[in-house]
């Protein structure tokens, strides 16, 4: 090493400040790196966050509580987001068998809705419940429900005695609508044992 007249300590100062600067700034470099990478993390979570409440807004759900044919159904709309016109329509066995549109308070998230179950939505109708927010978007949800009693015309038989002998007579009360037609079918009862796969339910 050449001689300078610079005492050898100071030249060892002199190496280690400049490594101290150095491990310093490659610190700074990387916390800065750390903070980059996490802001940018931030930025995402709150994209998402914002996009999954964006998604929550627009959703509706419909509970309905289910009767028989003649009883009243109710089903309570809820959204996230205000809404003063909802329009529903009911669909069964492929066809629309109502739907109307009603007003409400423009501040209102919810609403009820009411209609008589009738014979043409059963076994099963789906009801569709929608609006359009304030930028055009159409929010819409559906559920199906089950309707009890599959005929308009409902027909009881009685028989005026649960046994009976051979050669006895025996009435037949049958209760139907008016100027229904009326057909009576008599089968062994030891027929229907063999095999009911055949048998016609109120169902089918």
């Amino acid at each position: 090493i050449p001689d300078f007249g610079i005492p050898y300590v100071v030249v060892v100062v002199v190496v280690v400040v400049v490594v101290v600067v150095v491990v310093a700034v490659a610190v700074v470099v990387v916390a800065v790196a750390v903070a980059v990478v996490v802001a940018v993390v931030v930025v995402v979570v709150v994209v998402v966050v914002v996009v999954v409440v964006v998604v929550v807004v627009v959703v509706v759900v419909v509970v309905v509580v289910v009767g028989d044919v003649g009883n009243e159904i109710v089903c309570n709309v809820k959204s996230t987001e205000n809404f003063s016109l909802l329009n529903y329509i009911i669909l069964s066995r492929g066809n629309t068998v109502n739907s109307s549109t009603f007003v409400q308070n423009p501040s209102a998230k919810s609403s009820t809705l009411k209609f008589i179950a009738t014979s043409i939505m059963s076994p099963s109708a789906k009801i569709v419940v929608y609006f359009v927010r304030n930028d055009g978007e159409l929010v819409a949800d559906s559920v199906t429900i089950k309707v009890n009693g599959a005929f308009e015309n409902e027909v009881s038989v009685q028989f005026s005695s649960a046994q009976t002998k051979p050669g006895k007579p025996v009435n037949v009360n049958v209760k139907a609508s008016p100027f229904s037609q009326v057909g009576l079918l008599a089968v062994d009862k030891s027929v229907l044992l063999l095999d009911k796969g055949n048998d016609f339910s109120v169902s089918q």
